[in-house]
C-alpha cells in the first residue's frame, strides 16, 4: 500500500523477483481495506502486507495497521517509509505493525525484513532496536527529538502545517471539524513550547525538510 503507482511497480517487481506473488496494490486507507474484504470473502488473504505511512485520501499507513489489525487478525504488517524511524517505527508497532523498514535501505534488507514478519519475527533496525533496550532498561530519554511528545494525530497535523496547508485544508483532509484542528493546533504549541501560529508553522517547516527538532 503506497500512494506512488511507480514505486509500488518497482516494489512489486522486485518481490517477484524474489519468489514472492503481489495479489493486490492500494494508495489509500480505503481502498486497502476494500481490498481486504474482498479478499478474505474469497478466502485469499495475503500472507503479509507493506504499507508506506503516507497514503492518498487523508487517513494514514498508522490507521491503516490499526483497522486491518482488528478485522483481519493474523496478518502481518511491514511497514516501508520515507520517514524518520526514530518518529515513526515506535508508533507503528504500537499500533500493531510487525516491522518498519526505511526507503533508503537497499532491496534485499526489505526482502529481509518481509521474511522476518512472515517467520514471525519483529523487524525493526539496529539502532531502533538499541534505542527501545536503552528504554527498556530505564535510559533518561536525553537527546530524543519533542516530537514524540505528539500523538499519531497531532503528528499529522503538525506535518501539514509544515506543507503550509490551513486548518480549514487540513480538517479536509482527515475529515475532521476545522475547530477540532484548532484544537490540536493548540496543543502542539504546548508540547512544543511554542509561542505562535508563526513559530509552528516554522518549526514544522524545518522538521518536514530534514531538520529535526
Amino acid at each position: 500500500m503506497d500512494d506512488h503507482p511507480l514505486f509500488r511497480d518497482g516494489l512489486a517487481q522486485l518481490l517477484g523477483k524474489h519468489g514472492f506473488e503481489v495479489c493486490g496494490q492500494a494508495d489509500s486507507v480505503a481502498d486497502a481495506l476494500a481490498w481486504f474484504e474482498a479478499a478474505a470473502a474469497a478466502e485469499k488473504l495475503p500472507a503479509a502486507v507493506i504499507t508506506d505511512i503516507n497514503l492518498r485520501r487523508g487517513r494514514n499507513g498508522l490507521e491503516l495497521i490499526k483497522e486491518a489489525g482488528v478485522r483481519f487478525p493474523g496478518v502481518p504488517i511491514l511497514v516501508l517509509s520515507i520517514y524518520d524511524e526514530s518518529i515513526y517505527a515506535e508508533r507503528a508497532l504500537r499500533a500493531g505493525a510487525k516491522g518498519y523498514i526505511h526507503k533508503r535501505e537497499p532491496g534485499r534488507k526489505v526482502v529481509e525484513a518481509l521474511h522476518c514478519v512472515l517467520e514471525g519475527g519483529v523487524h525493526v533496525s539496529p539502532d531502533l532496536s538499541a534505542l527501545m533496550v536503552r528504554q527498556f532498561l530505564g535510559a533518561d530519554g536525553k537527546g530524543r527529538s519533542p516530537i514524540e511528545r505528539l500523538t499519531d494525530r497531532e503528528l499529522e497535523v503538525f506535518q501539514s502545517i509544515g506543507r503550509g496547508h490551513t486548518s480549514r485544508q487540513i480538517a479536509q483532509e482527515l475529515h475532521l471539524d476545522p475547530k477540532t484542528i484548532e484544537t490540536y493546533r493548540g496543543r502542539i504549541k504546548i508540547k512544543l513550547s511554542l509561542k505562535n501560529a508563526t513559530e509552528l508553522h516554522q518549526h514544522a517547516l524545518r522538521w518536514l525538510e530534514g531538520g529535526r527538532t
